[in-house]
């Protein structure tokens, strides 16, 4: 009977793979004028087509998986029928084997799983984890907030932080590690991040099991090493190409990606399968690769919206140089996917709101703050003569206009404003920077890209898709170089560079090395064999560690003990646990932080409980042992002291990580009481209440 069920599951997990990965696309591309690895373009079809389902049912809460494979399979259906009516036949060109770039792809997607259990303690993969789990479950990507309701509004305007750290600027913070609300009087609670990853993250979770919804960073990373693979291959043949894709999939920053559940190994997918079809329309003109690519490159707005930019800029550099160097225009077949991913893009940002536009707020902000600060500081001349320059730049913009057209200003004009905002609200930290690619992928990878660049970049002739793999990779990593707005620790920060940076840096320096070779046998095979071994090198130091191990079991255990009837107070010196998020996402148990740092934050922790006692019981939460207990003023019964123990990876700032650190932390929960009495003053012995007795 169990090997039955187990039979069942096994098969019904297999089709639904089937019909997220491959059905859509193998029922709608044929293949027929195009020049694109056949096999590929219906899995990135698929996967794409997949991801929008997910996007609008969540967006219109009613997210059911049942719903999106019934979906899948109509379209499929509907494919079917639509390519068997007669038409006039397009030209058929040989298919483009990629057997070989799905094989090193298999050998990744083995590689990389299972997953890291990113059940708790684990910063933004906690959450994509939780809130995915959370939207199979309950079908909707929000959390109602009981705790919310029965708070006052000035207490919540005071307990409900800003993400940006002004009173007045939404969202607000609810739950640490990543739950936020758009205004202190909203009871619907969502997600921080991107909600693409989250929907994988759901989708995984019924494919598979909720134990492995992470696994959806495993495949993207593989699939990705596909495209990889495909776009090194046009450059350097089989063989070179097989070779970097295998450092693309191996180097450090690839395997933690691959093993973490986050949104860059989606993006790192789309945008390398876009320049694989950008490369096929270049060589080949025709329009079904051209819109392939624009769907593709669109659809990075939807894993993460900040890439727009990015995206817009390159583009306009690229048309920029369509018309300086004579290359062919992307074309009509192009904008029409770009802009059908826009719109998708666009529905998210308006329905699925979370805090992952805040860096693009910020900088404005910062951008805004920095001239007020300068039109309060500086003397009215210079501000007349600044004003003088800005009506001097704008009839120099209206004279290019005329000159040069609408179109070629505009293309300079976006990506010049977009580098110059990035760059003035952002600190340059390039040797930061450039210290932590180093160190995950040695010396020869970095020294062989910028000569890789000019020959790829003299070679634009031979292979057209050049221009734009030079311009994107140029771009991102020149930005990401100057800062990459990332929380500074290792390998954590390294995320930041896998969807564009490593795997272009890897591509360019095999070029590079191809170059060389074809010169000086000699010298070309050596540096191959310098990039191989710099990267796998430092590589090999997480390839046999198991972070967060054991993460799962341990929050089962801890909650089995707890009780579900109130609402626990977590203390925030447990921040780096991240628990308030899968307790309440995925156990239903009501928390709110605890911040008990500052005398105003533990009025406000007793302002809270004051106005939630009449309502529930309160728990708290809290590390031991401690030196202050803030709490101390409460009659409290202990109800359990666990343990967590979990295998971290070491934080560093200047090289790869090296070792294995074992976090280990108690928790104790108490259930608190009233007030104690008020101690007695004058004669006696009688002392104040103290924390000579905390645990």
């Amino acid at each position: 009977m169990a090997f039955g069920f187990a039979l069942a599951t096994g098969v019904l997990s297999l089709v639904s793979i089937y019909l997220c990965f491959l059905a859509p696309g193998q029922a709608w591309w044929q293949g027929h004028g195009s020049s694109t690895p056949r096999l590929f373009a219906r899995v990135a079809l698929s996967a794409l087509w997949t991801t929008l389902v997910g996007v609008l049912l969540t967006a219109a809460d009613a997210f059911h998986f049942p719903l999106i494979i019934l979906i899948n399979s109509a379209v499929t259906l509907l494919g079917y029928l639509y390519v068997s009516l007669p038409r006039r036949e397009s030209a058929l060109l040989p298919p483009r084997a990629a057997t070989t770039g799905l094989l090193v792809a298999m050998l990744a997607l083995a590689a990389y799983w299972p997953t890291y259990d990113a059940r708790f303690g684990a910063a933004d993969s906690t959450t994509y984890t939780s809130a995915g789990i959370h939207l199979a479950r309950s079908h909707t990507i929000w959390k109602h907030d009981d705790v919310g309701e029965q708070l006052r509004p000035a207490t919540r305007k005071l307990l409900f932080r800003s993400v940006f750290g002004y009173p007045s600027k939404p969202p607000y913070s609810r739950v640490t590690g990543g739950m936020v609300v758009r205004n202190t009087d909203d009871h619907h609670v969502r997600p921080s991040f991107f909600p693409a990853a989250i929907i994988w993250s759901a989708i995984f979770s019924e494919i598979i099991s909720p134990r492995h919804a992470g696994g959806f960073a495993s495949a993207f990373c593989a699939l990705a090493v596909w495209a990889v693979w495909i776009v090194a291959r046009r450059r350097l043949g089989p063989l070179g190409a097989t070779t970097v894709a295998m450092l693309a999939a191996a180097n450090g920053a690839a395997y933690y990606a691959g093993k973490m559940p986050l949104s860059e190994p989606i993006a790192w997918f789309f945008a390398w399968a876009a320049l694989a079809a950008l490369d096929a329309w270049e060589d080949d003109g025709f329009t079904s690769d051209g819109r392939l690519a624009g769907l593709m490159l669109g659809a990075l707005t939807i894993i993460r919206p900040e890439f727009a930019m990015f995206t817009v800029s390159a583009l306009c550099i690229r048309r920029l140089l369509a018309f300086s160097l004579g290359t062919r225009g992307l074309g009509p077949s192009f904008a029409f996917g770009f802009l059908a991913m826009s719109v998708v893009a666009f529905i998210e940002i308006r329905y699925l709101q979370g805090a992952y536009l805040a860096p693009i707020e910020e900088g404005l902000r910062a951008v805004g703050w920095q001239i007020f600060v300068w039109r309060r500081d500086t003397p009215a001349s210079l501000q007349a003569l600044a004003g003088a320059c800005v009506l001097t730049a704008v009839a120099v913009g209206i004279g290019a206009v005329r000159r040069m057209g609408l179109v070629k200003t505009l293309a300079f004009m976006i990506p010049a404003g977009f580098v110059t905002l990035y760059c003035v609200e952002s600190t340059p930290r390039p040797a930061r920077s450039l210290t932590w690619l180093v160190s995950f992928l040695g010396y020869a990878v970095p020294l062989l890209t910028l000569p890789g660049i000019v020959v790829a970049w003299r070679q634009r002739s031979e292979v057209r898709g050049n221009s734009f793999l030079v311009v994107l990779s140029v771009l991102v990593g020149g930005l990401l170089i100057y800062n990459t707005h990332v929380s500074p620790a290792l390998p954590w920060a390294i995320r930041r560079f896998v969807p564009i940076v490593v795997p272009s840096a890897i591509v360019f320096a095999g070029i590079a090395a191809a170059a060389l070779y074809r010169r000086s046998m000699l010298l070309g095979v050596a540096c191959w064999v310098a990039m191989i071994v710099s990267t796998l090198a430092p590589a090999r130091e997480l390839w046999d560690r198991q972070f967060y191990d054991g993460a799962e079991q341990q929050l089962h255990e801890f909650v089995q003990d707890l009780p579900n009837d109130g609402v626990y107070l977590i203390d925030d010196r447990l921040a780096p646990l991240l628990l308030g998020v899968p307790l309440w996402l995925l156990y239903d148990i009501d928390n709110v932080a605890a911040n008990t740092t500052t005398k105003f934050m533990r009025h406000m922790t007793d302002r809270t409980i004051r106005e939630l006692r009449p309502h529930r019981p309160l728990y708290y939460m809290r590390p031991t042992p401690v030196a202050l207990d803030p709490l101390n003023a409460y009659e409290r019964e202990l109800i359990m002291d666990y343990t967590f123990q979990l295998p971290l990876p070491e934080q560093t700032e200047r090289r790869m990580p090296r070792a294995t650190h074992s976090y280990s932390t108690t928790v104790s929960v108490f259930r608190l009481g009233k007030l104690k009495p008020a101690p007695a003053t004058g004669g006696g012995t009688g002392g104040g209440n103290t924390n000579a007795g905390a645990r």
